[in-house]
C-alpha cells in the first residue's frame, strides 16, 4: 500500500476515534438539548472504522481470496488475532477486575456470568444481549470486527463478479440484516430479557454483527470498485442512494438500519481524493498519529471517562455552559487517552503484532 494511502487510512481512523470519544464524553457529561444531539453523531465513528476495515482487508486480500487459499487466510487471521487480542484481553481484565467488577451494569443488568466471559474471550459476544457490551465497554464493535475477519473470504468471493452492480450487492447485505433482525424480533429471541430490559434488547439488535453487515460491505465494495477499475463516481451515487433508502426505512419501523445513512455519508467522505493527505501538514500528521493508536484509545477512553467522573473532574467546571464543558472535557479525555495509548501501543499492541508474525513463521511451513 502506498505511503499516501496509508496516511489517508490512518487519518480517517483518527477522525473515527475522535468521533467515538466525542459521543462517550457527551454521555459522561449527561448533556441535553442541541449540544447533546451534536455529540450523538460521534457514535457513527465506529461505522467509519468498519468501512475502513472493509476497504483495507478487501484491498489486501482481494487477489488471494478470490480463489481458495487457506494459507493466506490463516496468515491473515493469525496476525489479526495477535493484533487485537492482547489489548482487548487487557481491557477485559482491567474493567472487570479493577473497575466495574462482575456486578450489574447497564449492559448486563443481572451482572456478568461465565458465559458472558467465555463468549467475549472468543469474540462472539454479539450473539447475546447480556454479553455484547458487558465485559469490555464498547466491545460490541470488536465482536463485529472479528466476525467480519472470519467471514472475509465469503465477502471477497461474493463481490468478485464484475458484472453485478454494487447497488445489488449492498441491497443483498441489507436484506440479510433485515432478515436476521426480523427473525430475532418475530420469534422473540431472548424474550425474557426483552420484557425486562427492552432498551438494552433493542440496542443489541442494532449493534449485533448482522446489522452491521451493510457497513462492512460498503468498504469491501469500495476496494472492489478500485481494484477492477470501475467508476468511483457511480459507486458513490449508489452508496448515497442506499443510505437515503435506509434513512426512509429506519423512520418506518426498521430501527436497526438507522446507522446506514450516516455510514454512507462517512463512506463518501473517506473514499474521496487524498491529495491533501500527504503527510506535509501538521494537522494531518497529528490526526494520523491518533489513528495509528486508535485501538488503544478506543479501549482506554472508557476508563478515563469513568475515573474522571468518580474523581469529580467532570463536576469541576459545572459552572460553565454545556458547550464549554463538552469542549474542555473532550480535549481532556482525548489527550489523556492518547498519552496512555502511546504507552500501550508500544508495550502491548506492537508486541502482539510481533508475536503474531513469530507464530505465523512457525506454522507457515505446515501449509503446502
Amino acid at each position: 500500500m502506498s505511503g499516501a494511502r496509508s496516511i489517508a487510512l490512518d487519518f480517517w481512523r483518527g477522525i473515527a476515534i475522535a468521533l467515538v470519544v466525542l459521543v462517550h464524553v457527551t454521555h459522561g457529561l449527561d448533556l441535553v438539548g442541541a449540544i447533546a444531539e451534536f455529540g450523538e453523531f460521534g457514535k457513527y465513528g465506529v461505522q467509519l472504522f468498519f468501512i475502513l476495515s472493509g476497504y483495507l482487508m478487501g484491498s489486501i486480500y482481494y487477489d488471494s481470496m478470490c480463489k481458495p487459499d487457506l494459507k493466506s487466510y490463516s496468515n491473515h487471521m493469525t496476525k489479526r488475532f495477535f493484533r487485537v487480542a492482547p489489548m482487548f484481553y487487557l481491557g477485559g481484565l482491567l474493567y472487570t477486575g479493577l473497575y466495574f467488577g462482575l456486578g450489574p451494569r447497564y449492559s448486563a443488568p443481572d451482572g456478568i456470568g461465565a458465559v458472558d466471559i467465555a463468549l467475549t474471550a472468543f469474540f462472539v459476544h454479539w450473539i447475546t444481549p447480556t454479553s455484547i457490551n458487558s465485559v469490555v465497554p464498547g466491545g460490541w464493535s470488536i465482536a463485529a470486527e472479528m466476525s467480519f475477519y472470519l467471514a472475509l473470504p465469503l465477502f471477497i468471493a461474493f463481490v468478485r463478479n464484475e458484472r453485478v452492480s454494487s447497488a445489488i450487492y449492498i441491497m443483498i447485505f441489507i436484506a440479510i440484516s433485515v432478515f436476521c433482525a426480523e427473525v430475532a424480533i418475530k420469534y422473540g429471541l431472548y424474550s425474557e430479557f426483552n420484557s425486562s430490559y427492552p432498551e438494552q434488547w433493542e440496542s443489541w439488535i442494532k449493534l449485533s454483527f448482522p446489522s452491521q453487515l451493510p457497513v462492512f460491505a460498503m468498504g469491501i465494495l469500495w476496494a472492489h470498485t478500485e481494484k477492477v477499475g470501475l467508476g468511483m463516481s457511480g459507486f458513490r451515487r449508489i452508496v448515497l442512494l442506499v443510505g437515503i433508502l435506509c434513512l426512509i426505512l429506519s423512520r418506518n419501523g426498521f430501527f436497526y438500519l438507522t446507522h446506514i445513512f450516516p455510514a454512507s455519508i462517512l463512506c463518501l467522505a473517506a473514499s474521496g481524493h487524498y491529495s491533501f493527505l500527504n503527510g506535509k501538514h501538521l494537522f494531518v500528521n497529528m490526526v494520523s498519529r491518533l489513528g495509528v493508536v486508535s485501538f488503544s484509545v478506543y479501549i482506554i477512553h472508557f476508563g478515563v471517562i469513568g475515573l474522571s467522573k468518580k474523581m469529580g473532574v467532570f463536576s469541576f467546571f459545572g459552572w460553565s455552559s454545556q458547550y464549554w464543558q463538552l469542549l474542555i472535557f473532550y480535549v481532556f479525555v482525548l489527550l489523556v487517552s492518547y498519552v496512555l495509548s502511546e504507552i500501550t501501543y508500544r508495550a502491548v499492541e506492537s508486541r502482539g503484532v510481533a508475536a503474531g508474525r513469530y507464530v505465523w513463521s512457525k506454522i507457515a511451513s505446515s501449509f503446502v
